[in-house]
């Protein structure tokens, strides 16, 4: 992350606020843009809060799936009924569904909400 942040720094020195979307993580972006000192964006600190986002996402992700995992193996009935309409959707597991679809699976629906 703190090569990234070094990367942001300079092209933001050379390049003044027009940092380009596609190469620049938006943390880097914001803080770069943003009203704070000099001194409080540097890259351990843009390093830090890029950690920080990452670290945050994950971790919600990861609690809601151990979470999900256990009441489905708590419920074998569950289990059962929401793998049997996901190989129905999908019954080949190598090729892509859309989103769309897994939305139009009502007991998938009715156990995420």
């Amino acid at each position: 992350m703190h090569i990234r942040a070094e990367k942001a720094i300079v092209q933001n020195e050379r390049e003044g606020s027009d940092l380009d979307p596609e190469s620049t993580p938006i943390v880097f972006e914001s803080i770069l843009s943003s009203k704070l000192p000099l001194k409080e964006k540097d890259r351990d600190r843009m390093g830090q809060e890029a950690f920080d986002v990452i670290t945050a996402g994950s971790d919600t992700i990861s609690r809601v799936l151990s979470i999900a995992t256990f009441h489905l193996l708590d419920n074998p009935e569950s289990l059962l009924r929401l793998r049997e309409e996901l190989i129905m959707a999908m019954p080949n597991a190598y090729i892509h569904i859309e989103v769309a679809t897994l939305k139009n699976l009502p007991w998938l629906v009715s156990q995420t909400q």
